[in-house]
């Protein structure tokens, strides 16, 4: 029998979003979610700034909600899943520093940006934490091959 509470890779977190997607009526996942319809329909809420970056940035960003609970907001979610039933210990949630730079741009062009985290427990339930995205609340993962850039002109 497979756990998916041990799957590696990005199984688990597509999974996570596609759980935190049920808590949240007005979320949109990206992946999931047709560029073009997404404009067709919330686009009068953005500015151009802001429509031109999650047009650049359309499948790097997790969730975006619409949010009029206190006056317009557009949410950006970062998502990740954590095991609950296992021992804790404490680690923070990793992010790449380029989507770690993604965020603090989307901050400065005046979204809210937020850090979701799916909690998977011993009985296959689910809690979710929602808490602003501080450089504190997360570490910035060791760069991993994929993450250089590489320069295809140049020989060596």
């Amino acid at each position: 029998m497979y756990d998916l509470r041990e799957s590696k890779g990005s199984f688990k977190g597509i999974i996570g979003e596609c759980m935190f997607k049920e808590t949240r009526r007005n979320l949109v996942l990206p992946k999931f979610f047709n560029r073009d319809k997404y404009f067709f329909i919330f686009g009068k809420y953005l500015s151009e700034a802001q429509a031109d970056f999650l047009r650049q940035n359309w499948h790097s960003v997790d969730g975006i909600e619409l949010s009029f609970e206190r006056g317009k907001r557009i949410i950006l979610y970062e998502v990740k899943t954590k095991n609950e039933y296992k021992v804790h210990l404490g680690f923070k949630p990793k992010m790449t520093l380029a989507t770690h730079t993604l965020y603090q741009k989307a901050k400065s062009l005046g979204f809210v940006v937020k850090l979701a985290i799916v909690h998977f427990h011993e009985d296959w339930n689910y809690s979710v934490t929602v808490d602003d995205l501080n450089p504190g609340g997360y570490c910035i993962d060791a760069p991993k091959k994929y993450d250089v850039a590489v320069d295809w002109g140049k020989k060596e």
